[in-house]
């Protein structure tokens, strides 16, 4: 999945150029987003488990969103996936 490779490349963009991680922050806030929270048509639903399937997908060195972020030391984005419902199951999982 190509939404995928672009996080995990943000994550380290970010950890590069501190100065951005609000956009970076962005960005995660936009794609958790649910531009249709009330509709229940079968588009609506399969977008919303990919959503979340996205945060608990490892990169190619085997590691999650929520594992990049603390590797790198991004404590920002480490407590918005956190505090996504997905990023508590993200937590969970990791051990």
């Amino acid at each position: 999945m190509h939404l995928q490779f672009d996080i995990s490349h943000c994550y380290r963009y970010a950890y590069l150029y501190p100065n951005k991680v609000n956009d970076v922050m962005e960005m995660c806030r936009k794609i958790c987003e649910d531009s249709a929270p009330y509709q229940s048509s079968e588009m609506a639903v399969r977008n919303r488990k990919l959503r979340k399937k996205l945060w608990l997908m490892e990169n190619n060195g085997g590691m999650t969103p929520l594992q990049l972020a603390t590797v790198h030391g991004l404590h920002q984005i480490f407590s918005l996936i956190l505090n996504m419902e997905v990023g508590r199951t993200a937590w969970i999982n990791s051990f």
